[in-house]
């Protein structure tokens, strides 16, 4: 009876053992398996951020370039007529205007990256900030050779946004049409109203 007894407490402790050594063997895989998957999102978070600089530099030449080259050409007295300087001008201004966007697409991916992006929410007459936005570029999508109209609707409600960041969206989206087209027919729309799917009280 004795041995039957010392027996039995041998295999409780032996099955105790085993499912003690999996629970930890558990944790392990588990424990791996979370660090796999952090580590798999920092690899992809920084291949974008490579990305990301790579593209921006890339992005920043051009408008330097230009506005070098057509400074350089205007100091330089060799423009023959008014008309072509004035054509100059308009260069350089609408480069600056795009490395002006640049910078600020930097900066912002700064804040976002580092937690300290932060909006500020107002009332604001979305229809008045979206043709602002729109017109800026009216020059540029001409230069690109863009077909382009903006179509607001009257009854557009007054929202709360950050206006800074929906101008923001909104140039990101013309330059991403102009940078990505593919190719065929160039025209870009903008197309602005009520929103009134499954009774929401926005802009579309």
């Amino acid at each position: 009876q004795f041995v039957s007894r010392q027996h039995g407490v041998v295999q409780r402790q032996t099955i105790l053992f085993v499912v003690g050594v999996f629970l930890v063997m558990g944790a392990l895989v588990a424990v791996m398996w979370a660090m796999w998957r952090v580590l798999q999102r920092e690899l992809a978070l920084s291949r974008m951020k490579q990305a990301f600089v790579a593209d921006v530099s890339h992005e920043l030449k051009t408008p330097l370039a230009l506005i070098r080259l057509f400074g350089e050409t205007l100091l330089s007295g060799r423009v023959p007529t008014d008309e072509k300087k004035r054509e100059y001008y308009e260069i350089i201004t609408r480069e600056s205007d795009r490395l002006t966007h640049l910078i600020n697409n930097i900066l912002d991916f700064a804040r976002i990256d580092a937690g300290k992006k932060r909006y500020q929410f107002q009332p604001a007459n979305i229809a008045g900030l979206i043709r602002e936005t729109y017109e800026a570029y009216t020059a540029q999508l001409d230069h690109a050779q863009f077909e382009h109209q903006l179509v607001v609707a009257d009854d557009l409600p007054e929202i709360t946004c950050d206006r800074d960041a929906v101008a923001q969206a909104l140039i990101n989206l013309i330059n991403n049409a102009m940078k990505y087209h593919d190719g065929g027919d160039r025209f870009l729309g903008i197309d602005v109203s009520r929103e009134t799917r499954r009774g929401r009280h926005g802009v579309l």
